[in-house]
């Protein structure tokens, strides 16, 4: 029974090693995926997939060109991360309704089951959190090693943009 009565010290120590001596940001960006996983995961596959084609063209307004300093200007927003989430959900969400309107009734046709898509809502949101985090260098101190090597390098944002393609295609069928 000593291992029982240890094992919320080997937890904690554990949670240590793997979020860092302050896991707020890590414990609220991986409870913000886990929430928003569930609900889209029961939206369904055909709507993620048009979350993932708004999410590809935001990324690349963002990263390419000069909308996010006109939009922040525009709209009086200081340069800040929860800022730029707000530029980036405004214009997912922009590009959601575009997708809909355009190709929603094709889309309709691809249910697919809530645990594909909960996982399939996963790999969405991976590449919008990944981009944030390496547009922002600054605020990437005060995640955890394990985040920042899973979110915010140029390696890890270049795995994310190919992960939901590949899950794409491997639950094709399911």
């Amino acid at each position: 029974m000593e291992w029982f009565t240890q094992l919320p010290v080997t937890l904690a120590e554990w949670g240590g090693q793997l979020f860092g001596s302050n896991p707020s940001w890590d414990v609220l960006l991986y409870g913000g995926m886990a929430v928003v996983a569930v609900a889209a995961g029961v939206w369904g596959r055909a709507r993620l997939i048009a979350i993932l084609v708004s999410g590809y063209v935001a990324m690349a307004l963002l990263g390419l060109s000069d909308v996010r300093p006109w939009i922040e200007g525009v709209l009086n927003l200081p340069q800040t991360l929860w800022s730029d989430l707000g530029v980036l959900v405004g214009l997912v969400v922009l590009g959601f309704a575009l997708v809909q309107y355009a190709i929603g009734d094709v889309l309709e046709e691809d249910v697919g089951s809530v645990s594909t898509s909960t996982v399939l809502a996963v790999a969405v949101m991976g590449p919008l959190v990944s981009f944030l985090l390496t547009t922002r260098p600054e605020i990437q101190e005060g995640f955890a090693p394990l985040t920042q090597s899973l979110f915010a390098s140029p390696v890890s944002l270049g795995l994310w943009l190919l992960v939901p393609l590949v899950l794409l295609a491997a639950t094709r069928d399911l």
